[in-house]
């Protein structure tokens, strides 16, 4: 997927309540959408994707 899909995930994500920008990451969950939210930001592809 592009970063353009990752942002389009992590901006899910964080609207779900997975995790915010700046917080702790404790659980796998918020893990996930820290993920996304950094490829994004650093303009970066990701092999697989969420189906």
């Amino acid at each position: 997927m592009t970063a353009a899909e990752a942002a389009e995930i992590a901006d899910g994500l964080v609207g779900e309540g997975w995790w915010q920008p700046g917080q702790e990451i404790k659980l796998i969950p918020e893990a996930i959408a820290a993920f996304y939210r950094a490829a994004a930001d650093e303009g970066r592809t990701v092999i697989g994707g969420v189906s």
